[in-house]
């Protein structure tokens, strides 16, 4: 990473090899990029056709909804609704 401490990369590289220990599937799926702002996405729209191929059917860049963070630890359509967007998200080929 560039312009950052030697500490915040070491911090950085420790919490990432504990995480994959406590779960170890994490990584094992597609990776979402949501809601990026305009610029970057025409950024990613012009930079994405150069990402090797292991890398461009692992990531997907998606609009997701807007929601209510307080509202997404109950069950309930909201919930559900951002779920299912979610998995439609993942899922498209």
């Amino acid at each position: 990473l560039l312009g950052t401490s030697k500490d915040f990369t070491t911090a950085l590289k420790q919490s990432s090899q504990q995480a994959a220990t406590v779960y170890p599937n994490a990584l094992a799926g597609p990776t979402l990029i949501l809601n990026l702002p305009p610029l970057l996405k025409a950024v990613v729209t012009v930079f994405k056709p150069l990402f090797p191929p292991a890398v461009k059917a692992r990531i997907r860049f998606a609009d997701a909804p807007q929601l209510d963070l307080g509202n997404m630890s109950r069950p309930g359509a909201a919930r559900d609704e951002f779920l299912q967007s979610m998995e439609e998200i993942v899922y498209q080929s």
